[in-house]
């Protein structure tokens, strides 16, 4: 084998092994913690530390990124230019990441780890709670305060924007079918 034809073997290796493939059926909670054993594990940790509702937290993850941390194409391109780190599984400002993990004590947290995209998930949540009073189990506000920032949706400039009103509601969807899925849910 070629020294190219290897180098770019391992280069393939490497790259694909970084990112997280997305669960087999994203629509199913009960089938992404099948899919994912330690996603489950996780969940139930930053639920303990937290007190976020499991169904709210992962959908408001999975309409952000699909539960993958794949190229995102145009989306990233546009979050980039304006700002946002569009790294892992979280598309947040590197000023609010950097809030978190030094608030939360989480220096070594890693955008593209599933269970530290969840645990800052229950930061932002309770953060939105305490500063723009939205409740941990209002999956709909919870996502415009994710999208907009503290600042935005107390000013409530989310009105105007039909499109981020149309993906909150489907987080509201997604996030009932989710507490409805784990209640039937048999895991362990």
């Amino acid at each position: 084998m070629s020294k190219k034809l290897l180098t770019a073997a391992v280069a393939a290796f490497f790259f694909t092994g970084c990112s997280s493939q997305p669960p087999a059926n994203s629509n199913n909670l009960c089938s992404v913690f099948q899919d994912k054993d330690g996603w489950y594990v996780a969940a139930h940790k930053v639920h303990a530390k937290y007190g976020i509702p499991i169904d709210t937290a992962m959908a408001i993850l999975a309409q952000n990124s699909k539960l993958s941390t794949q190229d995102n194409g145009l989306f990233d391109g546009l979050t980039s230019a304006v700002g946002l780190g569009n790294e892992g599984f979280l598309v947040v400002s590197d000023e609010i990441w950097q809030q978190y993990k030094d608030e939360a004590g989480t220096f070594l947290s890693d955008r593209g780890s599933f269970a530290d995209a969840l645990d800052f998930m229950g930061w932002y949540m309770n953060k939105a709670k305490e500063r723009s009073g939205v409740a941990l189990c209002d999956a709909y506000n919870q996502y415009i305060v994710y999208r907009e920032g503290f600042e935005a949706f107390n000013a409530r400039t989310y009105t105007a924007k039909d499109w981020l009103l149309k993906e909150a509601s489907e987080v509201r969807t997604r996030a009932s079918e989710y507490r409805q899925q784990l209640l039937r849910c048999n895991l362990y």
